[in-house]
């Protein structure tokens, strides 16, 4: 079997016995003659594991960044709360200036680490919702703070990361990774 970048969809994938991407069913080769050693008449279907496309490399970076930093926030604020230095009065004034109640705050801390955690796992597995759920969770994160933040040019690095990163997500090889009828990719995630 031959593996080859789809030029319609950019995904590494394993050309079907027709000559079609199993990704976006659109012909790879240039006919059933030159697909797969020349085996015109097959019409059996490849392996599942042959068809199952191939994560871009951009989604498992992104995937293994949220992952990481979703774990060090929630050690963060683990221990931040666990030592009492929630309690510095430095830092419960600025805390104080945010019109959020201090626990709500503490409590988006761990919900996004959480979500961020769930959204890395679900997108190195291919799942569509979890690309979907890094958007929606952080457009609302956004917005929150812009209504609630003091210091909204804190905000900035935040907003780029975020935009970076869904123009690597709603890439046409992304979006062929994630829309793909297979559900998961080679990891079995």
């Amino acid at each position: 079997m031959e593996i080859v970048i789809c030029p319609h969809c950019a995904v590494r994938v394993a050309v079907t016995p027709d000559g079609q991407c199993p990704s976006c069913r659109r012909p790879v080769a240039g006919g059933p003659d030159e697909a797969i050693g020349g085996r015109e008449n097959d019409t059996a279907e490849a392996p599942l594991e042959l068809t199952s496309r191939i994560r871009p490399t951009s989604v498992t970076v992104i995937s293994w960044f949220l992952i990481v930093t979703s774990v060090c926030g929630l050690i963060a604020t683990l221990i931040s709360t666990a030592t009492g230095s929630m309690n510095d009065p430095a830092i419960r004034e600025l805390m104080a200036k945010n019109p959020l109640p201090i626990p709500v705050q503490i409590g988006l801390a761990y919900a996004g680490s959480g979500v961020m955690f769930v959204c890395g796992l679900g997108m190195l597995g291919g799942r569509n919702w979890a690309r979907w759920l890094y958007v929606i969770w952080n457009v609302t994160a956004l917005a929150v703070g812009a209504v609630t933040s003091p210091w909204k040019v804190m905000m900035i690095p935040g907003l780029v990361v975020f935009l970076v990163v869904v123009f690597f997500l709603f890439r046409p090889n992304a979006t062929a990774y994630f829309t793909h009828p297979g559900g998961c990719d080679e990891t079995g995630l």
